[in-house]
């Protein structure tokens, strides 16, 4: 048994035909007032959007400025920058990715605390 394509058109034809004008406006209507994420594809509808923060997820829809990086708030990032420093947070501008590693070294002695040496932080 051979499929014929013309079939198919024929019964999308008669789907669009079958629905009403309301229907047809509604689903244009919808197509317009969402939006796809980029990196998932999941279709969001207006009223419920994702919330967009700054990378250092400090401000709700950073404004756009062109001498900033997109995306930026174009404040000093200030998060810690890693789990165990207590040298500071990170001191560079609002940025994607993880944060620079502390620059610090620090002093270890060895187990029979005869050496000491100096590791960065």
């Amino acid at each position: 048994m051979a499929h014929d394509s013309s079939d198919d058109d024929d019964q999308d034809s008669q789907n669009e035909d079958d629905m009403t004008e309301a229907q047809k406006a509604a689903k244009k209507l919808m197509a317009f007032y969402s939006w796809t994420c980029p990196n998932c594809n999941y279709a969001y509808a207006e009223n419920k959007l994702p919330k967009y923060f700054c990378y250092c997820s400090r401000w709700e829809e950073p404004d756009y400025n062109p001498m900033v990086m997109p995306h930026s708030c174009g404040e000093y990032c200030d998060k810690p920058k890693n789990k165990t420093c207590k040298h500071g947070n990170c001191d560079v501008i609002c940025h994607p990715g993880a944060c620079p590693p502390c620059n610090i070294s620090v002093s270890v002695k060895c187990y029979c605390e005869k050496q000491t040496k100096y590791v960065p932080c």
